[in-house]
């Protein structure tokens, strides 16, 4: 039988456990609402989700700040829409910075026809502030086809 200090020790573990699944979720859902505000041109709503020094890397274009992110998508979503996809993808949490890699596919409706433009592996990091989880770095130029497994990029011991 454990001792009062055992449960204790245990129930402090399980808090912390269950802190972590917490703010797995919340990053999930940043993550959801990405993609659904994007998509949905509530592009304000979509800015909302960056911290103010954010940067967004893809292998065509760069962007360092919120201002540069903003600046560049509003005139990038003149040219129509598309679908992001974000798919399940590897978080670590450590405190008030995460880490998540997940692939995203994004489907594309120019010329009438629906199919999948573009897929790739996207690396983000998060910040939380004030209590609330926001995206600090967007990476999608990732060169490997399937850097998930990449121990450069997640090691082994997640």
């Amino acid at each position: 039988m454990k001792n009062t200090a055992e449960i204790l020790d245990e129930i402090e573990s399980l808090k912390k456990e269950i802190e972590i699944l917490k703010d797995q979720n919340e990053i999930r859902d940043i993550l959801t609402r990405y993609a659904f505000r994007f998509d949905l041109g509530r592009l304000d709503e979509w800015f909302d989700l960056y911290t103010q020094d954010a940067t967004f890397k893809t292998h065509a274009h760069f962007q360092n700040g919120l201002a540069s992110i903003r600046t560049y998508y509003l005139s990038q979503k003149e040219q129509g829409g598309g679908l992001h996809i974000q798919l399940t993808g590897i978080t670590k949490v450590e405190g008030d910075q995460a880490t998540e890699i997940n692939f995203q596919l994004l489907g594309d409706s120019r010329n009438g026809v629906e199919h999948v433009g573009a897929g790739s592996t996207r690396r983000w990091t998060f910040e939380k502030e004030n209590g609330k989880w926001r995206i600090k770095t967007a990476d999608s130029s990732i060169p490997e086809k399937f850097p998930v497994f990449s121990n450069e990029l997640v090691p082994l011991n997640w």
